[in-house]
């Protein structure tokens, strides 16, 4: 019989922005595979790396435009009234709502309910909401209250309530952080089932879930759809390491940037000649203004977006690849990451020791790390680099990290 599911992500293509990518990757492959799919989302723009996926089934894709007060649609007021105004409806969303005023899904749910309650008629009882926006998640658990006879599966990318770099919540005051709580721990009660992209969160969503909710690390993995195979050269042919980083740059990494500008800072000319760092993407302009502090900028580039082809041939055209993470984000298993695996790339994490550091190190695909032993590392690339044996465990199985193999899973999941 076929399944019939309905995927709910506030940020989807053709809208620039990650938080379109999983879903997008996933509703492809669930399309293909025979599952009816019914997409929502709320976004707007354009400038997404993944419009050729969803342009198979593009007139699957349902869009919104979201009920939002004027402080979330006009965050930098410019006129003397618009301040006023912001201020106005901004105190009145702190009077209404006792969470995060900030969540742009904040005041969605009518919306929500009305779209979900036509697509049930329809006969479309699986219901997979991505978070963030949180709320989002929320509003969907108390359809599920309504319905019980949906299916519903929360979908979390990112940490909710334990985030404390992002989505405001460290900002928030102590009531209004026991309000999200609340919130999130009713949300999770109302699910079926519970994903997450590391056993991280999922260690955590299990500690706050009730028996009948089923928690599940489902990955961000690869699409082998992204790039050609062909054989990959391990790196360039000179002295020089190359090391690469595509995408977003993380704020809140000073903790380790820094520190890495420090020690090649301090480094003879000779030692720091050796090393490219070069980043493709998006980047707070701090960080490039920190590289030009310490004179570093023939050492560390800073490039502006290219194309998913391009990024490939970046990543294959350099010796090691990079994450860079956030205090919060140690455990993170970002897109980044498995599009460095698909490539079988040395990895290199510059963070706190945390869950993906120790999966790389273990399985023998690259080195962590952390700000104490930024040189006493790089010296290690050297040594690698000279020994020519910047390489990865071969032996590895990166194909079980596909999406086309991931999606095996959450079909297991639906009805």
């Amino acid at each position: 019989m076929e399944k019939k599911v309905v995927i709910v992500s506030y940020t989807f293509p053709p809208s620039h922005g990650i938080g379109g990518r999983r879903w997008a990757k996933f509703a492809k492959y669930l399309n293909r595979n025979g599952a009816a799919v019914k997409i929502l989302t709320f976004s707007t723009g354009d400038g997404s790396n993944w419009n050729h996926d969803v342009s198979e089934y593009k007139n699957l894709v349902d869009k919104l435009d979201p009920k939002q007060p004027f402080y979330l649609l006009n965050s930098m007021p410019d006129s003397v009234f618009s301040k006023i105004w912001y201020r106005v409806t901004l105190y009145l969303a702190q009077i209404k709502f006792s969470g995060n005023v900030y969540d742009p899904a904040l005041m969605i749910k009518s919306q929500l309910f009305k779209y979900l309650d036509e697509r049930l008629k329809e006969g479309y009882c699986n219901v997979i909401v991505s978070g963030a926006p949180f709320h989002l998640t929320y509003y969907a658990s108390l359809f599920k209250k309504k319905h019980p006879e949906i299916n519903l599966i929360l979908d979390y990318r990112d940490p909710w309530t334990t985030n404390e770099m992002g989505y405001q919540f460290k900002d928030m005051s102590k009531k209004r952080q026991v309000k999200e709580k609340e919130i999130e721990n009713s949300a999770i009660a109302n699910a079926d089932y519970v994903y997450t992209v590391n056993d991280t969160m999922s260690a955590y969503f299990e500690s706050i879930s009730p028996p009948s909710t089923v928690v599940r690390t489902i990955k961000n993995g690869f699409d082998d759809e992204d790039f050609e195979k062909s054989e990959l050269p391990n790196g360039v042919n000179n002295e020089k390491i190359k090391l690469v980083y595509t995408g977003n740059l993380y704020d809140n990494i000073d903790y380790i940037f820094v520190p890495l500008m420090n020690v090649l800072k301090g480094m003879s000319k000779e030692e720091v000649q050796r090393f490219e760092f070069n980043f493709y993407g998006g980047y707070e302009e701090r960080y490039k203004k920190i590289v030009d502090q310490f004179n570093l900028g023939d050492t560390v580039r800073f490039y502006d977006f290219i194309s998913l082809p391009e990024v490939f041939n970046k990543i294959r055209e350099s010796d090691c690849a990079l994450l860079f993470l956030t205090k919060d984000l140690k455990d993170s298993f970002s897109t980044k990451f498995y599009e460095y695996l698909s490539q079988r790339k040395f990895i290199v994490v510059f963070s706190e020791m945390g869950e993906t550091g120790r999966f790389i190190e273990k399985n023998k695909l690259g080195i962590s790390i952390q700000p104490e032993f930024i040189s006493d590392k790089l010296n290690v690339l050297i040594q690698l680099k000279e020994e020519k044996n910047i390489e990865v465990d071969t032996s590895f199985d990166v194909n079980q990290y596909s999406v086309k193999s991931i999606t095996k899973l959450i079909e297991e999941d639906l009805k």
